[in-house]
């Protein structure tokens, strides 16, 4: 997957913010995420995902970069993503 994104107001976008929220349902998996996570629903996981990206100002936790030039930076080969699961990706996404 290919994430063109503007650098500067990506997080604000409500196109990706849509994607996201999709992205996020799919994964949501209810012994995880259900029992051991609190969430009833995979709605009920986008929402807070979604409310915690709008809490980090669409940056990273740890070192405050923009999820735009995250991406811009993996769309140059400048950044490297790490493979999860067997066909997931770690990196074009915010934790």
């Amino acid at each position: 997957m290919n994430y063109q994104i503007d650098a500067d107001q990506a997080y604000r976008n409500e196109i990706y913010r849509a994607r996201e929220c999709i992205r996020v349902k799919t994964l949501y998996s209810r012994t995880k995420h259900g029992a051991l996570g609190g969430f009833s629903s995979s709605t009920e996981l986008a929402d807070w995902w979604i409310m915690k990206f709008d809490e980090q100002d669409g940056c990273c936790a740890y070192c405050g970069t923009s999820i735009g030039l995250i991406n811009e930076l993996i769309n140059a080969g400048l950044l490297r993503t790490r493979k999860v699961n067997s066909n997931g990706k770690r990196g074009p996404c915010l934790e």
